[in-house]
């Protein structure tokens, strides 16, 4: 389980619960301080610079998006605010290819989500055209989708997911 922007409710779980924070939350580094190196921490990324900054600040995996407009979040709309799926690829890429941190040391690879405006009529298509090759020949891919409102707002949601 992943507890969102609020490191308080975290904090006062088992230690098998996850924190997931914006890039205006609390500051990686101070999260992963006070949950101690054993919790998992993610952290939203919209460009390439910010997954290279979670990779090399020790994050668990980003959470990449809003792929697409969704209403799970005020004020995100398709085409305004969103990265669709060339720029997400973009993002996915930079979870993957060759990098070194200011310390000189190769980064590792860091593991990558979806989210934003994915449903069953979006999850095949972002994930197939979100899937990126470096100039190496590296081929990056994301980890997984993060779905909320076409879960949440039916009826089914049990069937939902498991057509997901």
């Amino acid at each position: 389980m992943l507890i969102n922007d609020n490191i308080s409710v975290a904090l006062a779980l088992p230690a098998r619960v996850g924190l997931h924070i914006g890039q205006t939350d609390l500051p990686l580094t101070t999260a992963r301080h006070l949950l101690g190196p054993g919790r998992l921490i993610g952290i939203s990324a919209k460009t390439p610079a910010q997954a290279l900054e979670a990779r090399e600040q020790g994050a668990d995996y980003v959470g990449i998006g809003a792929v697409y407009g969704t209403q799970s979040k005020k004020g995100i709309v398709q085409g305004k605010n969103t990265l669709g799926p060339r720029g997400a690829a973009e993002v996915v890429a930079a979870c993957h290819r060759s990098a070194k941190g200011k310390d000189g040391k190769e980064l590792p690879p860091i593991s990558s989500v979806l989210i934003g405006g994915i449903n069953r009529k979006t999850a095949m298509r972002s994930l197939f055209r979100t899937t990126a090759s470096d100039d190496g020949g590296v081929r990056a891919s994301t980890d997984g989708l993060a779905v909320i409102s076409d879960i949440y707002a039916n009826e089914d949601p049990e069937k939902v997911a498991s057509k997901l």
